[in-house]
């Protein structure tokens, strides 16, 4: 059973090891505090999951079916169902290399 839940998640700038990463090695990141992305999903009793905007909902479902064919093994996926909204981009909050380190898991304000 899938829950309502907002989340916002900082950009990130990949300062070295972006690709190294990729084969198991380690990079160093930092928050990039000129953007940010706010997600707002709303559990609904329908037969897919609807993602606005539009352009960003096979993105969304691709993820899913790797996280879904990973997860088989490990006792199953349920897939949400309801819609999933990215927040206008006039509405995104800016924050501070201090907010982020000290962020819990509401949005930045």
């Amino acid at each position: 059973m899938w829950v309502k839940f907002t989340t916002c998640l900082p950009g990130k700038w990949v300062l070295v090891g972006e690709h190294t990463v990729m084969r198991g090695g380690m990079a160093i990141v930092f928050p990039f505090p000129e953007v940010s992305l706010r997600l707002d999903f709303v559990p609904q009793r329908t037969k897919r999951l609807k993602v606005t905007p539009p352009d960003a909902e096979p993105v969304i479902h691709e993820l899913l079916g790797i996280y879904e064919s990973w997860r088989s093994g490990n006792g199953g996926f349920s897939w949400p169902t309801g819609r999933l909204t990215e927040s206008p981009r006039d509405s995104w909050r800016q924050f501070s290399l201090s907010q982020a380190a000290t962020a819990d898991s509401s949005c930045w304000r």
